[in-house]
């Protein structure tokens, strides 16, 4: 199946051609007492993405599947909150067999969006190992892409990134939030030594209207 087609120049054209794009995702969320409980599933099929452009020869990247599941847990106290999530690849993703994504952390205050002055800051811990992890977005910092992002003939370099990350939120007026992320003590092993490297701190400030 065709997914995409971008004229690059004239006379060629950047053809990517997907064999095989099924996915699954499950979720399932509820309350016990207080706590807030979830469980999710996903399953991403094998599959391999060819790209070409014009006269220059084609690029084939091969992706491993992966079936990842696991749940979430958020337990109010008082004003605090505990937290934190645990998720795992039940493949074999290159030399890691079932690679585990988990995080434990802290928060106090929580933010409503029709009261300005509302507030809420965190604090946790991350570890991700390579194949826990899709992918994250531009509205967030995301250490764990460091995963992704060293690759030697399309195999992961860095076995797991680990690092603190600290949040903050403010209703600074109604239905406009101010959010804040700061990433640090990133670290990552290699597949190769074990060797731990250490990475630059990582911020993102955004400005989040509600309509």
């Amino acid at each position: 199946m065709w997914v995409s087609y971008l004229p690059m120049y004239a006379n060629a054209a950047s053809l990517v051609k997907n064999n095989n794009p099924e996915a699954y995702y499950a979720s399932l969320k509820g309350q016990i007492g207080a706590a807030v409980l979830g469980a999710d599933y996903v399953h991403s099929a094998k599959y391999s993405l060819t790209a070409s452009s014009g006269s220059m020869s084609s690029v084939t990247s091969t992706y491993i599947a992966k079936d990842i599941w696991g749940a979430n847990l958020n337990i109010p106290v008082g004003g605090f909150s505990v937290f934190g999530d645990y998720y795992r690849n039940s493949l074999h993703y290159e030399a890691i067999d079932k690679p585990v994504f988990w995080t434990a952390g802290l928060a106090y205050g929580h933010t409503a969006y029709s009261k300005p002055g509302t507030f809420r800051i965190g604090a946790q811990y991350v570890k991700a190992d390579t194949g826990s992890y899709f992918g994250g977005t531009a509205m967030q910092v995301d250490p764990m892409a460091l995963v992704y992002s060293y690759l030697t003939n399309d195999q992961a370099v860095m076995k797991n990134v680990k690092y603190w990350l600290a949040t903050a939120d403010v209703m600074l007026m109604k239905n406009v939030r101010l959010h804040g992320e700061y990433a640090f003590h990133v670290k990552g092993d290699s597949f190769a030594d074990g060797h731990s490297t250490d990475f630059d701190d990582i911020a993102t400030v955004s400005l989040n209207y509600s309509f």
